[in-house]
């Protein structure tokens, strides 16, 4: 995505990922009023419900990396429902970085009918 590389080079130093993806959160929060863009938000990969409709992992209302959950770097929602993730890779990436968010996006994706992925 061409907003990470932009918000690097506006700087003319090297930025964390962390801040790439703050400038490319505030940009899109400031172009899409009607939708939430956050960062650093966890996502449910796996959602189980055992025989009495009970869901297996206490903490769905607060999903947490490691517990059946991705840490995205933006995840953007309308009305508490994923939309769009995207994974930001600020510099180079190596073809390791792209089997990992390969991954992520496959696990992340039959956890919601809506949603979309993005890399960049």
């Amino acid at each position: 995505m061409s907003l990470a590389n932009d918000a690097a080079a506006s700087s003319g130093r090297k930025q964390s990922e962390q801040q790439v993806a703050t400038q490319v959160q505030e940009t899109l929060a400031a172009h899409l009023p009607d939708y939430t863009v956050e960062t650093g938000k966890s996502l449910l990969y796996k959602i189980e419900v055992d025989p009495s409709g009970q869901l297996s992992h206490e903490s769905a209302a607060s999903p947490t990396r490691g517990q059946n959950a991705f840490q995205t770097d933006i995840l953007i929602t309308k009305d508490s429902i994923p939309l769009v993730v995207i994974e930001l890779k600020s510099g180079s990436f190596t073809s390791h970085d792209v089997i990992t968010y390969s991954f992520k996006a496959a696990r992340h994706c039959p956890s919601s009918d809506n949603l979309r992925q993005m890399a960049g």
